[in-house]
């Protein structure tokens, strides 16, 4: 009897051995949160936002905007949202506190479109208003503007992209016609732009945002690993890919933690990195290289997912270095059309500051004839010379 029960005992430990290890659980590397509601009773201005997107949405569906915009598309896009813009207007008047919601690449959320829409359509208000001669209101509604845009940058890349591009819309609306803006009006659009910048997001918090992006992209591709389908992924990357899907297809089960666990890290190496790279001015960056060149089979996904967090602090630096010098050169125009431009900047504070060197703008003032730039991106001071308004140097727009 003992014989047999010490063999009983050896096979049994040889079975327990040799009987196959349970595959390792799915790590979640983002937690889809529920559905932010807003509520209409809000004092918070994301709220009105939100809000406003979705009326957009339902009043101008995206089968009738146009690329090629006439006056009359213009007229009849401005008038048809007249509400919208009423309420996003009356909400750029109180505090916005930004929920932001990390987002799957895949959701297909056309909010940020539906804002972009009010933004274009603001910029369009303010060319009528400047044409037909009201200019006073022009300047409320290029404010509304700026406020509108620098709130909507408190969220991710996705988010500051249509914020900085609505704030550039309004600027160069309120260009189209300078000669209707005289002192008083200057002054109150630099202080409304100094005031509205103080509202935007800073890097560090979009960064944050940023990496809850990019971990919501590889919390989706593992959900459509474990689902065995990775369509989405094939029509959103196309032929450029290929091979990064196909490794996905025929990734091992014993494989898989370390890939995904892999390609979680990185998006939170790069994450601090560009935090990292954020603290310093442009100058001192010089060229912007992805952080990581080795070889992994999720290369193509991670440069397509995480490439908007490299892109970003470019995109930060134009957005500051032009709105700054908007707010600038509108204050020292106001005093120029007065009888004389102010002998320095030194006293306007941080909106005075270039983010391309560390130091403020470059200044001259002779009179009431000034000169105000920033060296733009490669830092060298070219006197003021810009081929476009951005490069070499970066000049307001308008002073080419």
């Amino acid at each position: 009897m003992k014989r047999i029960s010490h063999t009983l005992l050896a096979t049994a430990v040889c079975l327990a051995g040799c009987a196959p290890k349970e595959p390792a659980p799915f790590p979640v590397y983002s937690k889809a949160e529920k559905p932010y509601v807003p509520s209409p009773e809000s004092r918070n201005a994301y709220d009105a936002y939100v809000l406003a997107a979705k009326r957009a949405a339902e009043l101008v569906p995206e089968t009738e905007r146009r690329r090629n915009y006439t006056a009359g598309f213009k007229l009849k896009t401005v008038t048809t949202l007249g509400p919208v813009l009423d309420s996003v207007s009356r909400a750029t008047n109180s505090d916005c506190e930004f929920h932001y919601e990390a987002r799957s690449p895949f959701a297909g959320t056309t909010t940020g479109k539906d804002w972009f829409l009010i933004g274009r359509a603001i910029a369009w208000h303010v060319e009528s208003l400047l044409e037909s001669g009201e200019a006073e209101k022009a300047v409320d509604w290029t404010l509304v503007g700026v406020r509108f845009g620098c709130d909507l940058s408190k969220g991710d890349v996705e988010d500051c992209t249509v914020g900085y591009s609505i704030v550039e819309l309004v600027r160069e609306a309120a260009h189209s016609r300078p000669d209707a803006l005289n002192p008083a009006r200057l002054s109150r659009l630099s202080d409304g732009i100094t005031a509205a910048l103080a509202r935007a997001g800073d890097a560090e918090a979009v960064l944050d945002n940023q990496e809850k992006a990019m971990l919501a992209a590889v919390q989706s591709v593992q959900d459509m690993y474990k689902a065995h389908d990775t369509s989405k992924l094939e029509a959103l990357l196309y032929k450029d890919s290929r091979d990064a899907v196909a490794y996905l297809k025929n990734l091992k089960e014993a494989d898989r933690p370390g890939y995904f666990d892999g390609f979680a890290s990185e998006a939170k190496s790069v994450a601090h990195y560009c935090l990292m790279e954020s603290k310093k001015t442009a100058s001192q960056r010089i060229a912007l290289a992805y952080p990581d060149k080795q070889s992994r089979p999720w290369k193509r996904f991670s440069q397509h997912f995480f490439a908007p967090a490299i892109a970003y602090l470019d995109m930060h630096d134009r957005f500051l270095a032009m709105t700054r010098l908007w707010a600038v050169d509108s204050r020292c125009r106001a005093a120029a059309l007065r009888g004389k431009a102010p002998e320095s900047i030194a006293d306007l504070g941080p909106v005075a500051l270039d983010p391309y060197s560390g130091k403020n703008f470059v200044y001259y003032a002779a009179g009431a004839d000034f000169k105000v730039y920033s060296v733009g991106k490669d830092g060298r001071d070219d006197g003021g010379h810009s081929d476009d308004g951005y490069q070499p140097d970066m000049v307001p727009l308008g002073k080419l």
